[in-house]
């Protein structure tokens, strides 16, 4: 007898029909889901395409303005200014004719170079000098007398690890005086000297946490004495001009600049703005903007009317900007990753530009005007392969600006704008 089947009972055909249902409603979602993502895939594909033609010529536009702004100011290299002296410069600084540089070197030597001749004297502890009794320690800074009086003696003076200030005749090489005051002086090194512009009054800035304010009028005599409580060193100091004639700034191993009366030996002002040492600073004098530089890579600018931060420019942006610029994004490391110490700064003498050298050994100049809310990008004018510490102006006899650098490579750098 055939077998026949029996028949689903009818609560579980109904069950296996809901499920038949079910599966099919699924199926059909899962098939409008994948056209959906084949659709997605092909459009984020023509987008795709899109960004990488426009990031290819955001490339291009991007390498197109950093060719055109690291040339824009056409300051060209002096290309017999080659020579290699004995030991890292720490800071450089044009004479009043603007013919001389002068470079304080680590080995307790002052370079005078002529760079129109290409001369070189030096100026150090030989018996011809005079009145040295032992060499000068390693040098920190040089500059010279600003003033009519101290500029036709032909004043120069240095600053030194040894604690002391040294002051000599420049045009006659001759050796002047050594300034330390018995009770007074310095009793650390000393980091940065700077005249003031109208009065036979010289400040330095010493390890020992003070500024001195010295009479070089007066035979060793400290007028001035501005502690700085943190009792950190202090690195870097300015007079401000002829506008703020009896004020300085200082610098100090706190990240503070402060600004002082020194008539009554009073702070006036306190500026916070970096977050690592600061190693440089210069007053705009013709106009009323302070720049500090440090180690944190960052330059910032103050209006002196009421002390206001106008720019912290970041060199460790810019630098990594230029990496992509000349790699590409894989190639160029990122801002954090450059690290980019400013040492010290200077203002042009007319005023149009800020000149800044950096540890990676580049030379930046920043044009201004610099007493607005926005700031141009710099130009690299150069690099050494050490170290740039300190950067000059001067002027040319065609009236063009001259900028010269030190750095711990040995050499002195010379560019002029044309």
């Amino acid at each position: 007898m055939a077998y026949a089947p029996s028949p689903f009972p009818p609560a579980l055909a109904d069950e296996f029909q809901t499920y038949t249902i079910h599966q099919r409603e699924f199926l059909n979602m899962i098939g409008h889901e994948h056209a959906q993502l084949v659709s997605r895939v092909a459009a984020l594909r023509e987008e795709n395409a899109l960004l990488k033609k426009t990031n290819q010529e955001l490339k291009a536009k991007k390498q197109q303005a950093w060719q055109q702004a690291t040339t824009r100011l056409n300051f060209r290299p002096n290309s017999q200014c080659k020579h290699v002296y004995d030991a890292p410069i720490h800071s450089v600084a044009f004479d009043g004719s603007d013919e001389i540089i002068a470079a304080a070197c680590w080995d307790g030597k002052v370079i005078l170079y002529n760079w129109k001749d290409g001369s070189h004297k030096i100026l150090s502890n030989t018996p011809e000098s005079g009145g040295l009794d032992q060499p000068m320690g390693g040098l920190y800074c040089v500059a010279f007398g600003k003033n009519q009086r101290l500029r036709e003696t032909g004043k120069l003076g240095v600053a030194s690890s040894d604690c002391h200030i040294y002051l000599w005749n420049y045009k006659t090489g001759e050796f002047d005086e050594k300034l330390k005051h018995p009770d007074k002086g310095h009793t650390m090194e000393v980091n940065c000297i700077d005249f003031h512009n109208a009065q036979n009054v010289l400040a330095s800035a010493s390890d020992d946490t003070t500024a001195l304010i010295w009479d070089i009028g007066n035979k060793n005599t400290v007028l001035r004495t501005l502690k700085h409580d943190s009792g950190k060193e202090v690195y870097a100091l300015s007079f401000l001009g002829e506008q703020n004639q009896y004020n300085v700034a200082t610098c100090c191993y706190d990240y503070v600049t402060r600004v002082w009366d020194m008539r009554v030996e009073k702070m006036v002002q306190s500026l916070s703005d970096h977050t690592n040492i600061i190693i440089g600073v210069d007053f705009l004098h013709t106009g009323d903007v302070l720049a500090t530089s440090s180690d944190d890579g960052t330059i910032a600018f103050y209006d002196t009317r009421v002390w206001r931060l106008l720019h912290r420019t970041n060199t460790r942006q810019f630098l990594a900007d230029v990496d992509v610029a000349n790699k590409g994004n894989l190639g160029a490391r990122p801002a954090e990753a450059v690290e980019s110490e400013v040492k010290r700064v200077h203002f042009s003498k007319d005023g149009r530009y800020l000149a800044a050298a950096c540890n990676t050994g580049h030379v930046l100049v920043y044009p201004g005007p610099f007493n607005m809310n926005t700031l141009a990008p710099p130009e690299i004018v150069g690099q050494h392969e050490d170290c740039a510490f300190d950067v000059t102006w001067g002027t040319s006899p065609l009236g063009n600006n001259i900028l010269a650098s030190g750095a711990h490579d040995k050499t002195i750098k010379l560019w002029e704008q044309h």
